[in-house]
């Protein structure tokens, strides 16, 4: 079951249906699921994209736990910590896109 909403939510998201795929992927957390890396960026771009930044921003961090070499995610990580007011933030993010 959590597997098939995995699928659906990663579907969602590739036909860029943002509000399906982050209510999928939420689902999926939800019932237990343990996301790859890939999965928390794309949770936090759909987020994004339907404008719940604080939440994009906690998935984003999921994700470099998870996998610590993903640049575009550090990049969106910056791109919002920016947005908040967190300069500090962001400039250690935009500082790791540099470095990888």
């Amino acid at each position: 079951m959590i597997e098939e909403i995995v699928w659906k939510a990663n579907e969602a998201y590739i036909g860029q249906n943002d509000d399906q795929a982050a209510k999928y992927y939420l689902e999926a957390l939800e019932l237990g699921a343990d996301l790859e890396g890939t999965e928390h960026v794309q949770l936090g771009d759909a987020l994004d994209t339907i404008g719940q930044h604080t939440e994009a921003i906690k998935h984003y961090r999921i994700a470099i736990k998870k996998d610590p070499n993903q640049v575009h995610c550090y990049n969106y990580l910056a791109v919002d910590l920016l947005n908040q007011n967190d300069k500090k933030g962001a400039e250690e993010a935009f500082r790791k896109v540099i470095e990888l």
